[in-house]
């Protein structure tokens, strides 16, 4: 196979390895944030629930404009970018946590880890595969 197809397939996989690893690494905080509201801060987060709507709906919509931000940060290729996904990551613990404050706190946890784990792995096969995986997406659309 050419030598440069292959320097290529490596450098996607690289490339594919770090998104994978900054997106577990976001998973991974907002499971953070999350978790400290629902033990550390479990009386500001009683407070935002009965009292605090209308700093529930800012954090929602704040939320939402980082995701815009973010995404025309990112295809700027802007070094900027990374702080701003992870200030996401912080304001999505903080919004799912009224979401997960419904849930056991074990349901809630394994999943934010099954999670995070995921992607951490996804990020590994990436570094170390050294094959083109690029029509499993397609073969998993035919199961």
């Amino acid at each position: 196979m050419n030598h440069t197809i292959i320097q290529g397939r490596t450098g996607l996989n690289q490339f594919y390895a770090k998104v994978y690893a900054f997106v577990g690494l976001g998973i991974g905080l907002s499971a953070l944030v999350s978790g400290l509201m629902l033990t550390v801060f479990q009386s500001q987060l009683v407070y935002f629930l009965m009292q605090g709507r209308l700093w529930l709906t800012i954090a929602t919509f704040a939320e939402l404009a980082l995701v815009f931000v973010a995404s025309n940060m990112a295809l700027k290729n802007s070094p900027a970018a990374l702080p701003v996904f992870l200030l996401y990551s912080v304001l999505n613990g903080f919004t799912l946590s009224f979401v997960v404050a419904f849930y056991t706190p074990g349901t809630v946890l394994s999943a934010f880890v099954s999670s995070a784990l995921l992607f951490f792995v996804m990020a590994a096969v990436g570094i170390f595969t050294k094959k083109d995986l690029s029509g499993i997406g397609r073969a998993m659309m035919q199961l």
